[in-house]
C-alpha cells in the first residue's frame, strides 16, 4: 500500500521514512534507498542564487525551510518574480534541459538536493518514481495556470488579499487547522514587501494602503513587521473576490483534480503499454 512519504528526509541509516510530507506517493522502499545515498543538505543566504536561468543544474532539490523566489531577467534588464517556492516544494526542473527562470533565497533557506544523475537513474529503474514526479510537475502547471487565472482579474486589493490568503492558509494547513470559520490564527510574511509588490506587479506604496485598510477593516492586526493575526477569515475571502473552492485550487496536496489525475492514470496505464513515456522522450 501506498503511503505519503519525505524521501528528503529518509534516513540513511535504514530507518523508515517519516510519513509527514507529501514528497511524491510512493511506496518502493528501494528507491527511496537510492535517492537518500545520492541526497545531501545544503543551506543558502537570503539573496543568493541557488540555480541561474540557462544553467543545467546538476541537481533537483526539496525546500526544508525559507522560501524561495522564481525570477526572469528580459534582454531589456525587466526583473519579474514569477512565483514562491515554499516548504516541500520543489526546485529545478524535474524533465532536465536548461532552466527557463532563477531560483533565488527569498530568506535563508535549507534544501535538500539530489544529484540528477542518481535522479534520471532512479526515474528509470523504479517506473513509480517517475510517474509521481510526472504528475507533480503536471500538479504545478494547473497551480500556475489558475493562479494567472485569478490575478489576470483583480484589483490591487483583491492580489494582496489573495496573497495574504495563501500565505495564512499554507501555515493552518502546515499545523492540521483548516477551517472555513472565524479562528485567529498567526502568520508571518515569507518575504519583503517589496518582493511581495513586485510578484503582485503593484508598488510597495499600494501594497502597504491594501494591508492598512486590511487592517482598519478589522481583518488583520498586526502584531510586528512582518507577521499578523488574521481575525476574520470570511472577510478576507470576500476580499479576494473569489470562491472559496477557487482559492483552494492553489494548494497542489489538497487540489481534487490531482487525485482524480492519479486514479486516471493507475486506469489507463495496463491497456495502453504503448503509450508514449514523455519522461524519457525528455
Amino acid at each position: 500500500m501506498n503511503r505519503i512519504i519525505n524521501l528528503a528526509l529518509y534516513s540513511r541509516k535504514g530507518q523508515s521514512p517519516p510519513a509527514d510530507s507529501a514528497f511524491i506517493n510512493c511506496g518502493d522502499e528501494g528507491a527511496l534507498r537510492e535517492i537518500a545515498s545520492h541526497s545531501r543538505h545544503k543551506s543558502f543566504k537570503h539573496g543568493e542564487c541557488i540555480i541561474f536561468k540557462g544553467d543545467e543544474a546538476a541537481y533537483v532539490g526539496r525546500i526544508k525551510s525559507g522560501t524561495v523566489k522564481l525570477t526572469s531577467a528580459s534582454a531589456s534588464g525587466r526583473y519579474q518574480i514569477v512565483d514562491f517556492l515554499y516548504q516541500s516544494d520543489l526546485i529545478g526542473s524535474v524533465l532536465g534541459g536548461p532552466e527557463r527562470f532563477s531560483y533565488e533565497a527569498a530568506s535563508d533557506v535549507e534544501v535538500c538536493l539530489l544529484d540528477r544523475w542518481a535522479l534520471n537513474h532512479t526515474m528509470q529503474s523504479h517506473p513509480e518514481v517517475r510517474r509521481q514526479l510526472y504528475l507533480k510537475a503536471l500538479d504545478e502547471l494547473d497551480r500556475t495556470r489558475h493562479w494567472i487565472s485569478i490575478v489576470a482579474r483583480q484589483t490591487a486589493l483583491r492580489r494582496a488579499a489573495t496573497f495574504l490568503y495563501i500565505v495564512a492558509e499554507k501555515v493552518a494547513r502546515q499545523h492540521g487547522s483548516i477551517s472555513d470559520g472565524q479562528d485567529v490564527r498567526e502568520f508571518n510574511l515569507p518575504v519583503s514587501r517589496t518582493d511581495i509588490a513586485a510578484f503582485l506587479s503593484i508598488s510597495p506604496e499600494t501594497l502597504s494602503r491594501m494591508l492598512q485598510e486590511l487592517v482598519s477593516k478589522g481583518v488583520l492586526q498586526p502584531t510586528g513587521v512582518r507577521s499578523y493575526l488574521l481575525l476574520d477569515k470570511r472577510s478576507l475571502i470576500a476580499a479576494t473576490g473569489e470562491h472559496l473552492e477557487d482559492l483552494d485550487g492553489l494548494f497542489s496536496e489538497e487540489e481534487p483534480c490531482m487525485l482524480r489525475r492519479q486514479q486516471h492514470c493507475l486506469d489507463i496505464a495496463p491497456q495502453s503499454p504503448n503509450m508514449p513515456d514523455l519522461m524519457e522522450r525528455r
